[in-house]
């Protein structure tokens, strides 16, 4: 299995500008004791990939992570972007959109050469700010022709589900 934690040059180029540049640069993405480089997933892509193949990274949700996902999705429901309300509520705090919890899907199929042909999820639990997320990808079947179908689920650091999800996809040839 493999594990990864994003660092900041991986994640964003340095063309991006503005509020989310500073959110980013708050943001301190660092690679974590023990767990692998993200090439290591995208070298076991340049291998081959097989039924069977599991896949993991590591994330905290941020407040920055949480702005500047609204600010792209326009979406400023008060549970996300504002500290009173969502306090006073049973939510305890500034929550994750749940496409925010969702796109980690996205930092491990874009390493393993995935082509994603459809995603389906299920939200189990709110994510809050702060939250440690580990996302576990498990191939489960790659056919003759390069579709695939993964089963993905998020866990917080208290082991509890967050969100379980399929996807499907194409597996792209990767050269090493």
């Amino acid at each position: 299995m493999f594990f990864y934690a994003p660092s900041f040059k991986e994640h964003f180029s340095t063309s991006i500008s503005g509020r989310l540049t500073s959110a980013i640069a708050k943001n301190g993405f660092t690679l974590q004791s023990g767990i692998q480089d993200m090439s290591a997933m995208g070298q076991r892509a340049v291998g081959g990939l097989r039924d069977g193949d599991c896949f993991s990274i590591l994330r905290t949700i941020t407040t920055e992570d949480v702005e500047c996902f609204a600010a792209v999705s326009n979406e400023y429901n008060p549970m996300h972007v504002d500290v009173e309300q969502s306090s006073s509520r049973e939510y305890g705090g500034l929550t994750a959109h749940g496409l925010l919890t969702a796109s980690l899907l996205n930092e491990v199929g874009g390493q393993i050469g995935w082509q994603a042909t459809s995603m389906a999820f299920r939200f189990k639990s709110t994510v809050n700010v702060g939250d440690v997320l580990t996302c576990t990808w498990k191939i489960i079947n790659i056919d003759e022709q390069g579709r695939a179908l993964a089963e993905v689920s998020i866990h917080n650091a208290q082991q509890s589900v967050v969100l379980e999800a399929k996807t499907t996809g194409t597996i792209t040839k990767r050269q090493g």
